[in-house]
């Protein structure tokens, strides 16, 4: 099946290949070496980071995923590799040395979101987040800033990305009877 790293690799390579037939850069063609974090395992962006910067000796890796980035960003440090996080959104990714981010983090999002949903009347909701740092941070920064406007949550419920049936957290969260339901997360592509 297409996953979100192949979406992400091909435009990569397809600008590469642009680039390079414009005559590269500064007449220096680029080159991308693309590694697998295995749809967001902290060892395996580990294990890929230090082989990118090992093995090709890469001056910027473009990451994806909260859990990878986190994990790349201490051998950021230490090899002064210029980090630049492409699609995790934990807010733990923020304030971090040689750690660039090219997206909204889950906390501003999810304020943005329950924003919305009080100015809609809501005052009780339920949250279904990814079981990862994306979620589980994302659900944590929501959860304190609904609970601080004197609002309630219900109930959370965590999913796999592997999951395919989330009838019993729907079922949870029929049963608790919210005004809105908030998503923080993403599945697996097919």
């Amino acid at each position: 099946g297409i996953s979100y790293g192949h979406w992400m690799s091909q435009g990569a390579l397809l600008a590469a290949e642009e680039i390079n037939a414009a005559g590269g850069i500064d007449g220096r063609k680029i080159r991308i070496e693309i590694g697998d974090h295995k749809s967001g395992e902290a060892k395996a962006g580990t294990s890929e980071m230090t082989r990118l910067v090992n093995v090709y000796h890469t001056p910027a890796v473009l990451s994806s995923f909260s859990a990878p980035t986190l994990a790349a960003q201490a051998i950021a440090v230490e090899r002064d590799v210029v980090l630049i996080n492409g699609g995790g959104w934990s807010p733990k990714l923020i304030d971090k040395k040689y750690l660039w981010n090219t997206r909204l983090t889950g906390d501003a999002t999810a304020k943005a979101i329950l924003g919305v949903a009080a100015d809609d009347g809501a005052k009780k909701i339920c949250m279904i987040y990814r079981n990862d740092p994306s979620g589980i941070d994302t659900a944590n920064s929501a959860r304190e800033y609904w609970k601080g406007r004197g609002f309630q949550v219900l109930c959370e419920e965590k999913y796999d990305l592997e999951a395919t049936n989330f009838s019993a957290q729907m079922a949870k969260i029929r049963a608790s009877h919210p005004d809105a339901l908030i998503t923080f997360g993403y599945s697996k592509t097919n």
